[in-house]
């Protein structure tokens, strides 16, 4: 049993480096980010309860708003990437659209 668990550390693979200590390495890697996100998930639910309350909705708008900006940010580079390939009366269209779109989300929001 011994001599083959050797034999399996001991091949090299595909770059010379040892398959065993290989993997060793990335599960020891995986598990450490695994466990750092979850401290952090952690202290982020620790902090959200101690926070005061307005201090808490001030947080929440903050986030719709970055995530509103970053969704119609998204769209906005598609409009204007997308408009380059087409005619002026298209690209107008999908500006126009564009606007009402965003007004809208940020009705919605």
């Amino acid at each position: 049993m011994w001599r083959n668990r050797r034999a399996l550390i001991a091949q090299p693979g595909p770059h010379g480096k040892h398959v065993r200590m290989q993997r060793t390495r990335t599960t020891a890697v995986m598990a450490s980010a695994l466990l750092t996100l979850g401290g952090l998930a952690a202290g982020v639910l620790v902090a959200w309860r101690v926070l005061p309350e307005r201090r808490r909705t001030r947080l929440r708008r903050s986030a719709r708003v970055w995530r509103l900006t970053a969704r119609r940010g998204v769209h906005l580079a598609m409009v204007k990437v997308t408009g380059r390939a087409v005619g002026a009366k298209r690209r107008a269209e999908m500006e126009e659209r564009f606007a009402v779109r965003t007004a809208q989300d940020v009705a919605a929001e």
